[in-house]
């Protein structure tokens, strides 16, 4: 009995999709990740007047190839900072004609506030941590939301692509 060939090629074929999807699947769920450590930082960082809130961002990085050689916009990767250039709108300040930047105030309060640093919270903070108790308000802000939002990254990524190989039906391809 001759071997017939072609359901090899199409298992080829689907299994070339099913890498191109891992590549996809993987790609937006570490975006989604990603974002909900941005929202996380913002709900942990230190409050004066909203300026740090608004000024951590996230953006896709780098590029990645997909099963077809063709490359991914963000590959997977982003990057979660907080735009130390952004002047920072303080409508009491005394500075009101220079300049006042959310870096130095960011480096400030996560180096130097409660939980890493010996600085209390300041009244607006302790207000925001009184609204929010899932969430502990205070220095490290970043570092902390990082930490706990890609606990078990790998193993979110590996039940979506175990989901999606298990949604395969080769019976009907054979």
């Amino acid at each position: 009995m001759p071997l017939d060939a072609s359901a090899f090629e199409q298992v080829k074929l689907t299994l070339g999709r099913v890498a191109s999807d891992a590549i996809k699947l993987s790609s937006k769920e570490v975006m989604k990740i990603g974002y909900e450590i941005q929202d996380l930082a913002k709900r942990m960082a230190p409050i004066d007047y909203g300026n740090l809130e608004q000024a951590i961002k996230i953006r896709g990085i780098g590029s990645l190839r997909d099963a077809g050689g063709r490359f991914t916009k963000g590959g997977g990767s982003f990057e979660i900072y907080v735009d130390n250039n952004m002047v920072a709108e303080q409508p009491d300040s005394e500075r009101k004609n220079q300049p006042v930047y959310v870096g130095d105030y960011a480096w400030w309060v996560h180096e130097n506030v409660q939980p890493y640093g010996q600085a209390n919270l300041g009244p607006k903070s302790e207000e925001k941590q009184a609204t929010d108790p899932s969430v502990q308000v205070g220095g490290g802000f970043m570092d902390r939301a990082a930490e706990q939002g890609a606990r078990n990254i790998d193993a979110k990524i590996g039940a979506l692509i175990a989901k999606r190989l298990q949604a395969l039906d080769f019976s009907e391809e054979m």
